[in-house]
């Protein structure tokens, strides 16, 4: 009798032991899944940055281009193309000036 309930305690002991392990094994996959977590976040954050900075950027683009198409009198002008000597050149068609 004595001796089944010494190798149900060496049982129960090596049990204790496996748990006391998964659970040091869990703690550490959580604080790996929180640095992760924070790791994700500001990666994110860095990328929105990164495209806010872009658009403001296109934005200037466009509207250099924008400019880039109105004519003499400071109003939007549709473009056409036409030859110049050798040379092929845009112009403004409201007002005929080479843009």
């Amino acid at each position: 009798m004595i001796s089944k309930i010494n190798q149900i305690t060496s049982s129960l002991d090596g049990t204790i032991a496996q748990i006391n392990q998964m659970s040091t094994a869990i703690q550490n996959m959580s604080q790996k899944f929180s640095e992760e977590t924070i790791s994700v976040n500001e990666n994110i954050r860095l990328i929105v940055e990164v495209l806010k900075q872009f658009r403001m950027k296109s934005s200037e683009n466009l509207q250099t281009i924008s400019d880039d198409f109105k004519d003499a009198n400071g109003k939007a002008s549709r473009v056409g193309f036409k030859m110049d000597g050798d040379n092929k050149v845009r112009f403004a068609k409201t007002t005929g000036d080479v843009i």
